[in-house]
């Protein structure tokens, strides 16, 4: 048996050095998983997939592109123990037991790809991130104009204002991949633009909040020029509340928001304010504590959501919060594993002194609080930096630990 393990260790090997002598063929390998995993979820989350010829296909599609990825991290990656890479797939293994409870694999999908990631230039991931969205996207739009696809068209109760999804299954939708993307552009860019980006990122706020009257995700995106214009002193911020600081008050955020919707009462007029605030979030996530207890390793919680289309009358249920939907779908040890996930990713950050990466996760988080996009690598590509390389955001040059070596 030891003599197996060895052989297969050596072989393994043979095939690291072989990849890293070829000019890193994993890591070209990920990027064209990286890329068909969004095209793929992409398709899945807008009315893109009315084009498909069964349900199942697409999500067969991500299977395999899943299963590659974790292919590619045993097969092509360097690690310098290999307890880590056994750390890595007992974690997936939980994480999928997790999904398969809950029959959402998309916590699954996302967790190949970031140790898929290992080593990989995270720069390059969020270069291909933002081209892939900024052709599909627009790509969508005309499709829907043009009725190749549904227009979902949607409106407020008491109000004649019509909101477009613009091809997504719903506007909020589209308002959020729009925020992700300006995003992803600000944390490529270092939070550093010149007049015409500036122009450019008023313009698409402007335009998200006229097409879909969605006003927390265009706080966001306010929020995210408002960071660029104000980069130094936001960034000293950062920097004197440190790692555990930012942790803090990230963990903080998301325990009141869980707590605030444990406990939500309609007669209460404090959390009945935070309801209207959070448009009803606190309501309907309140309602899955009632009818679900929190388990350890998830549950399926059937939800019927405003999106897409509808044949009849149906009754509304929706966990929006990603925090309450991660704690309630995929249980208690993932919601934990998350957790960790993001105090190592602050920590990562501030070792090699990003503060434009720490400001980008802080607005993923708090995004997070009013949609359900976290897990979703179609719409946040940040979680995938847990494993890549972040050396081109590095600052601190004797910090090499997290360049991915």
């Amino acid at each position: 048996m030891e003599t197996l393990i060895t052989t297969l260790i050596e072989k393994r090997n043979k095939l690291v050095e072989f990849s890293e002598s070829h000019r890193n063929l994993g890591e070209k390998f990920y990027y064209i998983l990286f890329v068909s995993m969004i095209i793929a979820q992409y398709i899945s989350n807008t009315m893109l997939y009315t084009l498909m010829p069964n349900d199942s296909l697409i999500h067969i599609v991500m299977d395999i592109i899943a299963c590659l990825a974790v292919i590619k991290t045993v097969l092509f990656d360097r690690y310098n123990d290999l307890k880590e890479l056994f750390l890595a797939i007992s974690i997936g293994l939980i994480i999928w037991a997790c999904c398969i409870n809950s029959t959402v694999l998309g916590p699954l999908y996302y967790y190949a790809m970031i140790i898929g990631a290992k080593n990989v230039n995270f720069k390059n991931i969020l270069i291909i991130f933002i081209s892939t969205l900024a052709m599909a996207i627009p790509a969508t739009m005309l499709m829907a104009h043009f009725n190749v696809i549904p227009e979902i068209l949607n409106s407020r109760t008491g109000s004649a204002r019509i909101r477009y999804s613009m091809g997504a299954t719903y506007p909020t939708d589209f308002a959020a991949r729009l925020f992700y993307l300006m995003l992803a552009y600000a944390a490529l860019k270092k939070f550093k633009f010149n007049l015409p980006e500036y122009v450019g990122l008023v313009s698409l706020t402007f335009f998200t909040y006229v097409t879909t009257d969605t006003k927390l995700d265009v706080l966001l995106m306010s929020a995210v020029i408002l960071v660029s214009v104000f980069n130094k002193y936001v960034f000293s911020i950062l920097k004197l509340l440190g790692s555990f600081g930012v942790t803090f008050i990230s963990f903080l955020g998301i325990s009141v928001m869980v707590i605030m919707t444990y406990l939500y009462n309609p007669n209460n007029r404090f959390l009945e304010l935070m309801n209207k605030v959070f448009t009803k979030r606190l309501e309907f996530g309140h309602i899955s504590f009632e009818k679900y207890n929190v388990t350890l390793f998830g549950q399926n919680i059937p939800q019927i959501g405003n999106g897409g289309l509808h044949k009849g009358y149906y009754e509304y249920f929706f966990i929006d919060c990603s925090y309450v939907r991660i704690l309630m779908m995929m249980g208690a040890i993932s919601f934990f594993i998350f957790l960790f996930a993001i105090l190592y990713l602050f920590m990562k950050f501030y070792k090699v002194q990003s503060m434009e990466l720490v400001a980008a996760l802080i607005f993923v988080l708090v995004s997070s609080l009013i949609d359900h996009h976290l897990l979703e690598i179609s719409f946040n590509p940040f979680l995938v930096a847990f494993m890549a390389d972040v050396g081109y955001f590095i600052r601190n040059n004797y910090s090499n630990m997290f360049r991915g070596e």
